[in-house]
């Protein structure tokens, strides 16, 4: 060993030491140290290149710790620890997809160890969907190019789309549970154990579905459908017991085939590629498969809502008699025995049973046991199993019967000239007996309508319904079938022979015949073998998915994506006022990559990402004007980021940076918003929000994140302050308020509506002097100076919120509701001049009433029905006019003050004169007063106009 070596494993040992002490830095310097001792030698140098990944790591060097991971991993490939290095770094950078490959690749070569187990499974946790879909895309790829599954062919989309289409998928809702979740599962099981073809094939016809490549969707699940049909054959055929663990997790895997096989064949409403025949019949095999999945059941109930009962009736009959569509086989010698055909003149009988088995269920009749029963008919009276078809299923606690059909086939074994039956109407007779009361001893069980197709040999039926009422045991033998549902009742059989000849003239093909072939398992191709190289165009979906993000996407500072927001009906997004309580910072990049920002109600923060790593600052030319910005290379002139600006910006308070790096370290610009419309409507606070940055961007959507108005202007935010604290004490002065009213009645029984609403104006009176409290200590607050400009800014900034309430409100929750006919008639009476302050007109009848000149100061005319009424010169000082009808009314000069209209119906009043200080108004009734407002109140002295906040005024 040379001097060299010796001094580089000395160095080794040194960074060993350094790592366990946790100095990172003198770690990763003492192996780099060591490399550059003795560069030529080759033993243990990718532990050595593994231990300076680990050292960089620790130290948060992570784009240094990836390179010595890789090169680790590049000396030796088999050396497991290698690869968990990398993924340690990848997590650094929030690679996670990339640090799951090496994890993965980790785990294979530890031989499945606990502790990369656990790794992965945690690495994988914190994909988002979007990563997580592009994961699961990833694998289906591999299949492809792999040949284990074919590539699409009938249908595709590009790159984007189908990411959005796995995102969509996985952001769906199971039972409660975000699909997600059961995904993350899902894909450490693929990644350990490759994806078999049918699974594949199932999860891109998931992705199709979403993709609404709706023909590509058939195309996959009917490829998943063949190949299971052949799994689960072979697994009954291994494992004869129906309830077998491999059987029934084929069984569940080919549900899930034939229910995306069902949503491809259903669609959206009114697309063109829309068949919901073929949907039920494939989400009817779901269910017969599935039978306590609740999603299959809800589709499958919506598509059938879009079938005629002839159809109906031809689904439950392909769906109950057809075994080849859920993977069973006929193994008895004489199964696929046919009849000869009758001779010209014989008569066509047809047995019809009616059947209860009280222990059976739904969810256990499925369809091994119904071909079992087929079976057991037919083999008494040796006949063809095909012979047998079951017509309905019911459960008999159900009120509505199940879907019946006839099914009379055109075949018969001999012909008897002697028989004599009278003839039926082709209206089955089971379908009666499945609503007679007395085919259903009791609440429990199943009841089983069942056709036999004797030919012309009538005896066989009259033979084998004797043995069903008398002793049944002997023809249902099948032990697996009485275990699934039990014994047969033989006094609830019923049994009729009927003549169906007729029938047979007018129908010579049976719908069992006519059944669609689209549904048939056919023998699954060799999807391993090589693809031809032909190339074929695959043709683009009919309608188009729309895809949100194509212009720009969501990212974080770094660059990674965050969990996209699940978005609300209304587009509703939650605001921040406080800078402690904002969640996750979340930024828009350009599609283009050349710059990355976010905003807040005052500033905008920038990164131009075009900019090189390591230009220096000094040769950077960053021009900041109102409407414009501008970086560029002072030498070259090459410009990385210019623009017209949305908005305004203020250049004197705008700044910018550069730290040589790329991203956070890189150039950022601080523009500080202009905000002008803030000038017009301080309450507004939405209005500081920009929907792009420069004019020749794509809008952002509204609710895509949070709204931060922690930094508002002074002034701003300090009304906001005490607006909201005028509406706490509001809201605290309510809920005492029911509590005590809540208290009153359940002590005593108010009796008469005069009681009830003086003890309203007397809550009313309570509440006055506290509110005009809070607003003494609001204007107390802001100064002598400017008292009346501030309870004026206070009330407007308390209308404006009141009107946005109500603009989400549908129209006909704020019309006027109530009206007269509970409180005492006044009609036409006159009321003037008179001290009406101790009187409540709640509910009453007040049209065309004389209140001229009258106090009705507190007053509740909730509800009233005031038509034409006369307020002229009245005082109406915190009247309770909610809902009341004021059509037509007349305000000349009255004094409204603090009054609550914030529901009346004020269509053509007359207010000339009149006083409406404190007053809160919906923004549409404010605006239709203004049109009309005149004249200053003789009074107090206040203008009509600048008392409703009218603009200009």
């Amino acid at each position: 060993m040379g001097l060299r070596q010796l001094k580089a494993d000395h160095l080794k040992r040194t960074g060993d030491h350094a790592l366990q002490q946790g100095n990172f830095r003198e770690a990763y310097q003492r192996y780099s140290d060591s490399l550059q001792t003795n560069p030529d030698s080759k033993v243990g140098l990718h532990k050595l290149y593994g231990n300076r990944s680990l050292a960089y790591t620790k130290a948060q060097h992570y784009h240094e710790a990836v390179a010595d991971a890789q090169k680790c991993t590049e000396l030796a490939p088999q050396w497991p620890k290698g690869y968990w290095r990398l993924g340690m770094a990848l997590l650094g950078l929030k690679q996670t997809l990339q640090a799951i490959q090496a994890f993965a690749q980790c785990w294979r070569l530890d031989h499945g160890s606990f502790d990369t187990q656990k790794q992965l499974h945690a690495a994988i946790q914190k994909t988002t969907s979007e990563q997580l879909g592009s994961g699961i895309a990833a694998l289906v790829r591999k299949a492809e190019q792999q040949h284990t599954i074919r590539p699409a062919e009938v249908e595709a989309v590009g790159e984007a789309e189908q990411q959005e289409a796995w995102h969509r998928h996985l952001s769906t809702d199971v039972d409660g549970q975000r699909l997600v979740e059961v995904y993350r599962k899902l894909y450490l099981q693929w990644l350990q154990h490759p994806m078999a073809p049918c699974t594949a094939y199932i999860q891109r016809a998931c992705m199709h579905l979403q993709a609404k490549c709706y023909l590509q969707a058939r195309w996959d699940a009917q490829q998943a459908v063949n190949l299971l049909v052949t799994h689960l054959k072979a697994a009954l055929s291994r494992e004869p017991s129906k309830g077998s663990s491999k059987a029934e997790v084929v069984e569940q895997e080919l549900a899930e085939a034939y229910r995306r096989l069902g949503q491809a064949f259903a669609t959206e409403a009114h697309h063109p590629d829309q068949d919901s025949f073929k949907a039920a019949k494939a989400l009817s095999c779901a269910m017969d498969l599935a039978p306590t999945n609740k999603a299959v059941c809800h589709e499958l109930q919506q598509v059938k809502n879009l079938l005629t009962l002839e159809q109906l009736a031809q689904v439950t009959q392909e769906v109950y008699n057809d075994v080849a569509m859920l993977g069973l086989t006929l193994k008895t010698p004489w199964a696929h025995g046919i009849l000869e055909a009758p001779a010209k003149d014989d008569h066509i009988y047809r047995l019809e049973v009616t059947m209860w088995f009280p222990q059976a269920k739904l969810t256990t009749f499925k369809a091994a046991a119904r071909l079992q029963l087929r079976i057991c008919l037919a083999h008494h009276i040796h006949l063809p199993v095909m012979t047998v078809t079951i017509e309905g299923i019911k459960s008999a606690r159900s009120s509505m019967p199940a879907v019946l059909a006839s099914l009379e086939a055109a075949v018969s074994p001999a012909h008897s000239k002697n028989a004599s039956s009278k003839q039926v109407p082709t209206a089955t007779a089971a379908h009666t007996a499945m609503e007679d009361p007395a085919v259903q001893p009791s609440s429990n069980g199943v009841t089983v309508a069942v056709h036999v197709q004797l030919g012309s040999a009538k005896e066989r039926g009259q033979q084998l319904a004797a043995a069903l009422q008398t002793v049944p045991h002997t023809i249902l033998t099948d032990g697996e079938m009485i275990a699934a549902i039990g014994a047969i009742d033989a006094g609830s059989v019923q049994a009729e022979i009927v003549d169906a000849t007729r029938g047979l003239a007018c129908d010579s093909s049976s719908p069992t015949m006519q059944a669609d072939s689209s549904f048939a398992p056919q023998q699954a191709k060799n999807t391993t073998q090589e693809v031809t190289q032909e190339l074929t165009e695959v043709a683009k979906p009919k309608q188009q998915m729309v895809v949100p993000y194509k212009e720009y996407k969501l990212v974080h500072s770094d660059g990674t994506a965050p969990e996209r927001t699940r978005k609300h009906p209304f587009c509703m997004s939650r605001v921040h006022y406080s800078a402690t309580e904002r969640g996750e910072e979340v930024w828009a990049q350009l599609a283009d990559g050349s710059c990355r920002w976010r905003q807040t109600s005052s500033t905008i923060t920038l990164l131009c990402l075009t900019v090189p790593e390591g230009t220096p600052a000094k040769q950077l030319h960053v021009t900041l004007e109102p409407y414009f910005i501008s970086v560029a290379h002072r030498k070259s002139g090459e410009v990385y980021l210019e623009g017209k600006l949305e908005r305004g910006i203020v250049p004197q308070e705008s700044v910018w940076e550069h730290g040589g790096g790329i991203g956070e370290e890189g150039c950022i610009l601080y523009l500080h918003k202009m905000n002008l419309e803030l000038l017009r409507r301080q309450w507004q606070h939405s209005e500081t929000w920009w929907s792009r940055l420069f004019h020749h961007h794509t809008a952002i959507q509204w609710d895509d994140y949070d709204k931060d108005y922690s930094d508002l202007p002074p002034q701003v935010m300090q009304q906001h302050i005490r607006r909201e604290a005028v509406q706490h004490m509001d809201r605290q002065l309510e809920s005492s308020e029911n509590a005590e009213r809540a208290k009153l009645q359940a002590r005593t029984t108010l009796s008469g509506s005069h009681l009830g609403c003086n003890l309203h104006n007397a809550f009313k009176s309570q509440r006055r002097p506290v509110r005009a409290q809070a607003q003494r200590s609001v204007r107390a607050e802001q100064g002598a100076e400017d008292r009346q400009q501030a309870v004026r800014s206070t009330m407007k900034h308390l209308t404006a919120f009141l009107a946005a309430g109500a603009v989400l409100l549908p129209h006909a929750a704020i019309a006027v509701s109530g009206g007269g006919g509970l409180g005492t008639p006044h009609n036409y009476e006159d009321l003037s001049n008179k001290d009406l302050r101790k009187n409540a007109y709640t509910k009453a009848e007040l049209r065309q009433t004389n209140f001229s000149g009258s106090d009705l100061s507190g007053v509740s005319l909730f509800g009233a029905l005031a038509k034409g009424a006369n307020f002229k010169g009245a005082t109406l000082r915190a009247t309770d006019l909610e809902s009341c009808d004021l059509e037509d009314a007349d305000f000349t000069n009255a004094v409204l003050e603090g009054a609550q209209v914030t529901r009346a119906g004020l269509k053509n009043v007359k207010i000339t004169g009149s006083d409406w200080t404190d007053v809160a108004l919906r923004k549409d009734a404010q605006a239709a007063l203004c049109k009309i407002a005149s004249g200053t109140n003789p009074t107090t002295g206040v203008d009509t106009r600048e008392s409703l906040l009218c603009p200009g005024s």
